[in-house]
């Protein structure tokens, strides 16, 4: 890790486009505007080097068509007489790129309204980042047992997690918080800065708390109250990702302590993606987004002379950066969540079995095949289908993320704290 880091130099990539869209307007170095026939405001946040698909423009343009059919859906429900739905605002992130019907890096205000494919299924995806006593010249020389030890504890049921149904229960209701207070739950008092986090965070302004309950007024009182279902829903499955992250540093911890000795780690912040954010009548969806808010949002926090921590992870090799986020007004006070996919899976599965190679001599992917095993070597099937998995998280499936960083820099979003270079990566 370093501070002041700065993000590397572009690489040509063959298999985007090598001509802006011309339906974008370039209006800055770091800038486009999208116009669109209804008139929301649009803009993207990208230099002239991060590459912008064709199909991800296709999808954005269709996604603001939604600002007419809330018009429509209003006027065609009978004895509605609320205030007007309406998009009030659109912002794609530099790692903006084809979705399932919204494009991933999408930002989007709405006034009376909710849009919950604006989340998509993958509720509250998000990324984590601790901070450990370990240097890597520590860590090092031990690799080779601690992606054994990791294989075990992540694949081979060696992490001893079990929840009762009231402990399940209390995560889902009431998150993180509900599960470690919750009667008998094992970690009690173990890790307090966890708990101490995600309770200050239920209760700060502007947390998403996507619950049935922090929303059934504010819904019901809209006319929406038929909309509860899904809001519950997505409060479950913000709460459980919530919790998985939790589980996942719980094990990393436990891999690192065996096999590094005593190691002592905190938390330095846990990052939502995919998430609805609610302040009265007014709702901001983050799809592939996270928050970047200013100092005046991390008021009265660890963070609030430096702004809101924003974990922008690399591919599988490359580097991950963390950043201060300013709260810019024109993102939303957003950023990406990563560097953004290149190329379809389905074409990354396809890709160079002697890139694979290289990068395998190069970095440790711990996933649950131990692909160094002979037995499992002589399996061509398996090896095939292993590979082909492994070659849709390929260096060459994403963009660079020095130009997205850049982006996100120049353009006010968020300025460059750190760059992480990962030791290895352990691959469901």
């Amino acid at each position: 890790m370093r501070a002041d880091a700065r993000p590397p130099a572009a690489r040509r990539n063959p298999l985007m486009p090598a001509r802006q869209d011309r339906r974008l307007v370039r209006t800055g170095d770091h800038w486009l505007h999208l116009p669109n026939p209804c008139g929301v405001p649009a803009e993207i946040c990208a230099r002239d080097d991060v590459p912008l698909e064709h199909a991800a423009v296709d999808e954005a343009l269709a996604l603001l068509e939604t600002a007419r059919t809330l018009e429509r859906l209003a006027e065609a429900t009978p004895g509605y007489d609320g205030p007007e739905p309406r998009i009030a605002r659109v912002a794609l992130t530099p790692d903006f790129h084809k979705g399932a019907g919204i494009p991933i890096g999408t930002v989007l205000e709405t006034e009376h309204a909710l849009l919950p494919q604006a989340v998509g299924n993958d509720v509250n995806c998000g990324m984590r980042l601790e901070v450990t006593s370990l240097r890597a010249d520590r860590v090092r020389p031990r690799l080779d047992a601690l992606e054994r030890r990791l294989r075990h504890l992540s694949f081979e049921g060696g992490r001893r997690i079990a929840l009762t149904p009231v402990q399940r229960e209390a995560l889902l209701r009431d998150g993180l918080p509900g599960l470690l207070l919750a009667d008998g739950a094992p970690w009690q008092g173990v890790h307090s800065e966890d708990a101490d986090d995600a309770l200050d965070r239920m209760h700060a302004p502007g947390f998403p708390a996507a619950t049935a309950e922090a929303f059934a007024d504010w819904v019901g009182s809209a006319g929406g109250a038929s909309h509860d279902s899904v809001i519950g829903g997505i409060g479950g499955g913000d709460h459980f990702a919530a919790g998985n992250r939790f589980f996942l540093s719980l094990t990393m911890r436990a891999g690192l302590a065996a096999e590094c000795g005593g190691v002592d780690a905190r938390l330095l912040y846990d990052a939502p993606h995919n998430l609805f954010w609610q302040d009265g009548d007014r709702v901001v969806h983050r799809k592939g987004a996270t928050p970047a808010g200013g100092h005046e949002a991390m008021a009265g926090g660890p963070y609030a002379m430096w702004g809101e921590p924003v974990i922008v992870p690399g591919s599988m090799g490359a580097a991950s950066f963390v950043l201060r986020g300013h709260g810019d007004p024109r993102t939303l006070a957003s950023a990406c969540h990563g560097a953004g996919r290149r190329v379809p899976r389905g074409a990354s599965a396809r890709g160079s079995d002697a890139e694979l190679d290289a990068f395998l001599r190069e970095f440790r992917v711990v996933t649950p095949l131990d692909h160094r095993d002979p037995v499992v070597a002589r399996r061509s099937d398996v090896m095939a289908a292993w590979r082909r998995d492994l070659k849709q998280e390929a260096p060459w499936a994403y963009k660079d993320i020095g130009p997205v960083v850049s982006s996100l820099h120049g353009g006010g979003v968020a300025a460059p704290v750190a760059e992480l270079r990962p030791l290895l990566t352990v691959k469901g």
